[in-house]
């Protein structure tokens, strides 16, 4: 992961950076009222986000590794560590910690093994930010809610900031959630394309992630951040 001085406005949080020079014409328009525009720098409220660095344009690549382990218990152990791990490279770099947390089965043990107190001491909650992949459109008390179950199993067990939590509002319309989270992720952000530190799935024994499911519309989505998607076989959104 990049430094807070590598980040540009193309790519917030980028892992495999390969630079040219670049000129700086093209680096797009300067607010002469803001003083960090004139010097080509600009921050975004989680502190993660240059958008402007002159001379330079970088672009990254994802490497992608494969891990096996050998049950259940391991597998919780282990991503707890690799998320610990990737929290404290966030804050030392960039001074907070955004991650996604996914629904279903198979992250609560992880969650649980995070908010253990031989565990929960290991990350700066104060400094990190907690965002969902994807939320039943159900209220968050609802059995079927991710928030709800992300809460008990590890929210409400460590000492992260109410303020720091950010759901999706199930409660309401599906469109109106979406909406509403996706001005909230560029708001928080202040970037059309915003990035996290680190975001968990799961995959379905149908393929789906994060409620992409394959043949829906989301799947083919090339613009909204965020949409809401009724899905045939759940018989639900």
């Amino acid at each position: 992961a990049p430094s807070r001085d590598q980040c540009t406005q193309f790519d917030v949080c980028p892992l495999v950076w390969e630079e040219r020079p670049m000129k700086h014409a093209d680096l797009g328009k300067e607010d002469d009222d803001d003083e960090a525009s004139r010097s080509g720098l600009q921050w975004d409220r989680l502190g993660g986000c240059v958008w402007r660095i002159p001379g330079y344009y970088k672009l990254h690549e994802h490497t992608a590794h494969s891990h096996v382990v050998e049950n259940a218990a391991d597998l919780a152990k282990k991503a707890a560590d690799f998320v610990v791990s990737r929290a404290r490279e966030a804050i030392d770099q960039r001074g907070r910690f955004a991650v996604a947390l996914a629904g279903g089965g198979t992250p609560k043990p992880v969650y649980e093994h995070l908010a253990m107190p031989e565990w929960a001491g290991c990350i700066e909650w104060e400094k990190t930010h907690v965002f969902f992949g994807d939320e039943r459109c159900v209220p968050p008390a609802d059995e079927q809610s991710n928030f709800r179950m992300a809460r008990e199993a590890l929210l409400e067990r460590v000492p992260l900031p109410e303020a720091n939590i950010h759901r999706m509002l199930g409660e309401i319309t599906p469109e109106s959630a979406a909406l509403a989270y996706e001005q909230e992720l560029k708001g928080l952000f202040r970037c059309e394309r915003p990035a996290l530190d680190l975001v968990l799935l799961g995959i379905g024994a149908d393929g789906h992630t994060a409620s992409l499911f394959p043949g829906t519309a989301a799947v083919r989505e090339r613009e909204r951040l965020v949409v809401g998607q009724y899905v045939d076989k759940l018989a639900a959104w």
